[in-house]
């Protein structure tokens, strides 16, 4: 994944900023004559006064407790590209090794857009040089599961990744959505199914450590994973 690069911009003392964000917005040329533009290296060292000020003035239990901070929501207008990018984000974070479970009931649907094979392989080949074994666990029948979409989905996984191991089990008492790796320490939560991400209103989010545990524990029980 491409690294994120960051600017402060100062803008000039007529700059129309209402402008600016429609031609940002329609991928138009952007007119910055007269301002600054300040490369910055670290985005933590560079906020750590305004982050000390907060602290102070508010506590830090208060900061602890701002939740929106480590979730994201996805909406009907989220576009494909972004789903894509934002759940690489929280894979990449919680640090995929060998192995990646994906415990989802309509993670093989019925009713698939011609993108979605396509899209998991992207996902699953960004940790090709680590990951050996793709463990995944669906519904086991009804619109929620079809046998056609396992075999396209597999193929394309297979053919970004030849050396992968998957493995399928499955279950009709799933709801949540669960990503799980880091020698099962780590996980994300989404709302909805990856298929339904962008269609409905839906967060991404990072797993307690407690609760990523319960539910390895649980589905070990099962042989599930």
């Amino acid at each position: 994944m491409a690294k994120s690069i960051f600017f402060e911009l100062t803008p000039h003392k007529d700059f129309d900023f209402a402008q600016f964000i429609v031609d940002y917005s329609n991928a138009q040329p952007l007119d910055l004559s007269g301002c600054k533009l300040l490369h910055i290296s670290d985005p933590i060292l560079y906020l750590k006064a305004d982050f000390i000020e907060y602290i102070v003035k508010h506590g830090f239990t208060n900061y602890h407790q701002m939740q929106l901070i480590l979730e994201d929501l996805t909406t009907p207008s989220t576009p494909p590209e972004k789903i894509e990018s934002l759940l690489l984000r929280y894979l990449s974070n919680i640090g995929i090794d060998e192995e990646l479970i994906i415990i989802d009931p309509y993670f093989f649907p019925a009713r698939i857009e011609d993108s979605y094979p396509e899209m998991i392989s992207r996902i699953i080949q960004e940790f090709a040089s680590t990951l050996v074994n793709l463990r995944i666990v669906t519904a086991k029948h009804g619109k929620a599961f079809s046998i056609q979409t396992k075999s396209i989905v597999e193929h394309e996984i297979r053919h970004a990744c030849p050396a992968i191991t998957i493995s399928h089990t499955t279950s009709n008492f799933l709801h949540d959505r669960f990503w799980i790796s880091n020698k099962r320490k780590k996980g994300v939560v989404t709302g909805t199914s990856l298929n339904g991400l962008g269609k409905k209103y839906s967060i991404v989010d990072f797993l307690k450590d407690e609760d990523v545990e319960a539910i390895v524990s649980d589905f070990s029980k099962q042989n599930l994973v």
